[in-house]
């Protein structure tokens, strides 16, 4: 396993069995690290699932086995007004750079559609995504008035998307969603996870 800050941690894994990687032991202490990693064998294929545990949050992804230019998430959704009250959803979406070259800025970027696929805010990544190292956007990442209720209609309508493209040559990334709810009774977050989807 290697952390994109460097760290590294290996397990020696027989057949049809499993062993865990925890992050915290090679990244340093609980909430210190935030970034990606990335799981290679050198015998045999491995299967991988990542699971975030803690303040709320029990979820997990599939570990994916390659890369894209192109990554759909056809459920995305961001509130302002109505977080606290527990009735809307925020959309958190990190992707990585899983590729051999670096991501130039603004050769990736997230559109995200309304209900009828109108693009309707662009996020472009404003600095460098190295190989390994691992990028966040959200609807509302530059506080656009137009999307704080992103995905959300009158009528209890819902319905919203995003679309990551990179351009720069041979780029692979992927990305997770991870769709979260306010729990009004402690005031920690719960949610779950999901793979973006390679699209041609």
């Amino acid at each position: 396993m290697t952390y994109s800050n460097g760290s590294h941690q290996t397990q020696t894994v027989g057949a049809g069995s499993k062993k865990s990687f925890i992050a915290c032991g090679a990244t340093g202490a609980v909430g210190s690290f935030s970034g990606s990693a990335t799981v290679t064998s050198t015998a045999t294929p491995v299967i991988a699932i990542g699971k975030v545990y803690g303040v709320g949050l029990s979820t997990a992804f599939i570990g994916a086995a390659a890369g894209a230019s192109k990554v759909a998430l056809p459920y995305v959704r961001w509130t302002q007004a109505h977080w606290t009250d527990g009735t809307r959803q925020r959309t958190f979406i990190a992707f990585q750079n899983v590729g051999s070259s670096p991501i130039g800025v603004g050769q990736l970027t997230v559109k995200y559609n309304d209900k009828d696929g109108n693009t309707i805010f662009t996020d472009s990544n404003a600095a460098a995504i190295n190989p390994g190292k691992k990028g966040n956007s959200n609807p509302f990442a530059q506080s656009t008035p137009a999307m704080a209720e992103f995905g959300f209609y009158s009528g209890g309508v819902t319905g919203g998307s995003a679309l990551i493209t990179c351009t720069a040559p041979s780029c692979q990334i992927v990305a997770i969603a991870r769709i979260v709810s306010y729990n009004t009774t402690n005031g920690q977050i719960f949610g779950e996870d999901y793979n973006g989807i390679p699209v041609p």
